[in-house]
């Protein structure tokens, strides 16, 4: 089983290096992923994860830049020519956007959706948390939005890669919940069936990145269930609580 997906509309871009994290890749903490253990892990071993992942996918990095995730819709942005980066961790928010070659940025899910965007022009890149606060609260515009009035980016010109998530099969919420979603989004962003009502994450967050002005086609997804897939095979909160692991997510400008 691979440590990583990659979606081939990002991995033949040279100047790019990404990866979607799956249970394969686990920090050698073996089958022991107790609650101890995952706050260990993400409080100090993520950015320890992502250079490993970096050096597996080729690229060498100098930087790794992670946050501490709230499920939020925060958004912190790193300049080419900022002198300072900010520790791993140490940060508040659910979104990073850098334009800095070599350094690489990094989030981790347990099903909530990974997301990275590209603007091949610029060049920039953006790692999203998307769970459903953050895809309620509209987090992949807030992104969108950030890009542009930082870099000058343009809608049109992104490129987007969805990772693997909760997948609407298995992604049940409740009745209110869904009926919110609806309401905002429309019927495309609920999966109903025999009286239970699911979420469509990766969906939703088309919809937005379409309404904002990304161009359907440049919207790729790594459509796997974090819930219910077996090859791979994921982390799941909903599966595993406590137990569960993490994937680890990068992507960075080469």
């Amino acid at each position: 089983m691979s440590d990583f997906i990659n979606v081939p509309a990002f991995s033949d871009i040279g100047a790019l290096a990404h990866g979607f994290g799956t249970a394969a890749f686990d920090l050698d903490v073996g089958a022991e992923h107790t609650e101890t253990i995952n706050r260990r892990v993400r409080a100090t071993s993520f950015a320890t994860a992502i250079k490993r992942a970096c050096s597996e996918a080729g690229p060498v990095f100098k930087d790794v830049l992670t946050v501490k995730q709230i499920h939020s819709a925060n958004t912190l942005v790193v300049r080419r020519n900022d002198r300072f980066i900010p520790p791993a961790n140490t940060i508040r928010c659910d979104a990073i956007v850098t334009d800095c070659v070599g350094l690489m940025i990094g989030i981790r899910t347990a099903d909530c959706l990974p997301i990275f965007i590209f603007d091949p022009r610029r060049p920039a890149v953006a790692a999203i948390h998307a769970g459903w606060r953050g895809t309620h609260q509209r987090i992949i515009r807030h992104v969108i939005d950030r890009m542009m009035k930082e870099f000058g980016s343009q809608p049109e010109e992104l490129l987007v890669a969805l990772g693997p998530s909760a997948g609407p099969c298995c992604y049940e919420v409740s009745a209110e919940l869904a009926d919110e979603f609806s309401v905002l989004f429309g019927d495309k962003a609920v999966w109903r069936e025999a009286g239970k009502a699911s979420l469509d994450l990766p969906t939703i967050n088309r919809i937005q990145a379409e309404e904002y002005g990304v161009l359907p086609h440049h919207i790729h997804h790594a459509a796997h269930c974090t819930i219910c897939s077996v090859d791979p095979t994921f982390y799941s909160w909903r599966r595993e609580r406590e137990r569960a692991g993490r994937q680890y997510n990068y992507i960075g400008l080469c």
